[in-house]
């Protein structure tokens, strides 16, 4: 592009497909102004995305996600997260390197997919956002189906960054529980079993479901599972129990 009253020009290097079904998929993007030699007029900034699918039964997807994280000077646009054919299993955390111009203070970001493959249907519980210039780091939480089955049948969401009270009040630790069940006749279980866990000051998590293998709780068997919840201090007691499904309940 050139300015005709004093001739000065500015390239824009792109080298992308616009395309759907290509690549990236991004049939628009935003591309920084540079010299002819590609050297950018404003800086680029790596994030760092780190994202957490949760642990209830079905909360992975085969969908395409996507990112657009919004700040003071701007947002990154559309981005499809390209990971591998094992991104976004239920239980994991998946990280991506984002490059684009510097937005500035971060407001807000937008999560979803595009609905497509047998199972679209997403838990998403939280991600993380580092700008790895600044070290600052900004946490959002999610916490909620993204799925056209779903209640209000919304595939992508909007979040605002935590801020450092929540994040506080919402800090989680990881637990290892270790299940054993009796080697007596009929001892396994079919159904879905779940816990909850009771510590200091009142404090419990939510219920937790256990999710194993499918021979999981059978006879005379022990179960490992590491499940993130609320940190609530010393435990004092749990619940534990099932939903009586299942021909073996």
């Amino acid at each position: 592009i050139e300015n005709p009253l004093n001739h000065k020009k500015w390239f824009f290097l792109c080298g992308k497909w616009f395309d759907k079904s290509i690549d990236d998929k991004q049939i628009s993007r935003d591309i920084v102004a540079s010299n002819e030699d590609g050297k950018t007029c404003l800086p680029l900034i790596l994030y760092t995305v780190k994202i957490t699918t949760g642990a209830m039964r079905g909360s992975g997807t085969d969908s395409n996600v996507f990112i657009n994280i919004t700040g003071k000077n701007g947002d990154t646009g559309k981005l499809f997260l390209k990971g591998n054919q094992n991104s976004f299993e239920r239980n994991s955390i998946d990280i991506f390197g984002i490059n684009a111009i510097d937005i500035g203070e971060i407001l807000q970001l937008e999560i979803g997919h595009d609905g497509k493959g047998w199972f679209s249907g997403w838990y998403c519980e939280a991600i993380k956002i580092r700008n790895e210039t600044s070290g600052i780091e900004y946490n959002f939480k999610c916490g909620r189906w993204l799925d056209e089955k779903s209640k209000d049948g919304l595939i992508s969401t909007s979040l605002y960054p935590l801020d450092q009270n929540e994040i506080l009040s919402s800090s989680t630790c990881t637990y290892k529980i270790i299940v054993e069940t009796g080697d007596v006749r009929c001892a396994g279980c079919s159904a879905n079993v779940f816990i909850i866990l009771f510590g200091e000051d009142d404090k419990e998590t939510s219920k937790i479901s256990l999710i194993g293998e499918k021979d999981s709780f059978s006879r005379g068997k022990n179960d490992i599972f590491m499940i993130e919840a609320e940190n609530i201090g010393k435990l004092s007691k749990i619940r534990i129990g099932h939903d009586n499904s299942g021909w073996g309940s």
